[in-house]
């Protein structure tokens, strides 16, 4: 009998933010579109914010894939945020705090109790590793479990209780060859696990009406460096925001604006307001534009597995600048030569300058290689065949 290809995650639906969120939306579309029996088991929380109940229990279908939600468990939320912030912090925490988080995250016995019914007729792919749907989960069956695990260096990653929960499944599948890279630094490799990347639908050129008719609506006469994504502090906006400040002050007379997009509030430096600017929430086709007007695309993330923001750049044609320090962004833009990176203040300032000094056919060599890079690396049936062969599953 066919097994039923299950991911298993802490919420899923349209319109719920987040890289991991994304990716395991497209990656279902993808299976089923291709006529694979896929499913998705999930809470009934809407996303990392708000772990109510937000959706009412039961299966519904979206976009023909059927999803079944379960109510979330019960939690300490001030427990779960004390040891939350510990953790964040970067401070030790003992065994009988861990076992405080884990018993406090998002989890459902409901949905364990699914996972366990019907153990012998899926093939459960749990995402990403830090959530009680998956540690709870997969510690049911972890010899028949997969995770994609969303890996990169922070605190959560070095728990004890995780780290073996992610060397005793049958297989970790890995959104990038940075992501694998950091794996191999914190957990004990078995020689199972694969890099199966991520597909992205690359776009047809930006019309030149478009993009002056956008320059035009946000009067953006001089060049600007585009910053999208959710300002939060773990994707470095604020951090951003300082080095781009530092690099005014040395040089005041330069004609550049760091011009942000993406859900969330952050505040601007009064002094130089006037070289900020906040699309705030964009749709589509005015985010195409911010890609393609941009001289260059600034991603200071350093907890990415797989950037979309990076390889949308470059399916724009569009250089980035990536922090050193982060093998997901890194390693691509070092093997394809598509942009530059930084690691503090002074080589962000350094970096500017480079891509400031750049001429437009310069700019379009580089942008270039990374689109033939994110061509190569983001063909959805190479990423489809290479799941397909990791969880060696037949239809």
């Amino acid at each position: 009998m066919s097994k039923t290809i299950t991911f298993i995650c802490p919420w899923y639906g349209q319109g719920i933010p987040g890289g991991s969120e994304r990716a395991v939306r497209e990656l279902v579309h993808q299976l089923s579109e291709r006529g694979l029996e896929v499913q998705v088991f999930t809470t009934c929380a809407h996303d990392f914010y708000d772990w109510a109940a937000y959706y009412p229990p039961g299966q519904v279908e979206e976009s023909g894939t059927k999803l079944h939600r379960f109510m979330p468990n019960m939690r300490n939320s001030s427990e779960f945020d004390r040891v939350n912030r510990l953790l964040l912090d970067g401070r030790a925490i003992s065994a009988w705090d861990e076992s405080v988080f884990l018993n406090n995250i998002i989890a459902s016995d409901d949905l364990c109790r699914c996972i366990w019914r019907e153990r012998d007729g899926i093939i459960p792919i749990f995402t990403p590793y830090m959530f009680g749907t998956t540690y709870w989960g997969s510690r049911l069956i972890p010899e028949d479990s997969f995770i994609i695990p969303c890996l990169h260096d922070e605190p959560y990653s070095k728990l004890p209780r995780y780290r073996t929960m992610l060397e005793s499944v049958r297989a970790l599948l890995f959104y990038s060859e940075g992501e694998a890279r950091v794996a191999k630094q914190l957990v004990r490799n078995n020689g199972r696990e694969r890099v199966i990347g991520l597909g992205l639908d690359l776009p047809g050129p930006v019309p030149e009406s478009a993009r002056q008719e956008f320059r035009r609506r946000y009067a953006l006469e001089v060049p600007y460096l585009f910053l999208p994504g959710r300002k939060q502090p773990e994707k470095n906006t604020s951090l951003a925001l300082d080095y781009f400040q530092q690099f005014l002050q040395r040089n005041p007379d330069t004609p550049i604006k760091l011009v942000l997009s993406g859900p969330g509030r952050i505040e601007f430096p009064e002094h130089c307001s006037g070289s900020f600017m906040d699309l705030g929430f964009i749709d589509t086709s005015v985010l195409a534009c911010a890609y393609a007007c941009a001289r260059a695309v600034c991603i200071p993330s350093t907890r990415e597995s797989f950037s979309f923001t990076m390889f949308e750049a470059w399916s724009h044609g569009r250089p980035v600048l990536v922090q050193r320090d982060c093998l997901a962004t890194a390693l691509p833009v070092k093997h394809c030569r598509g942009g530059d990176m930084f690691h503090d203040a002074p080589s962000f300032g350094t970096a500017l300058e480079e891509i400031l000094g750049r001429s437009e056919a310069e700019d379009l060599d580089i942008g270039r290689r990374g689109y033939n890079y994110t061509r190569e690396q983001c063909s959805w049936d190479r990423v489809i065949d290479r799941f397909i062969e990791a969880i060696g599953h037949t239809s």
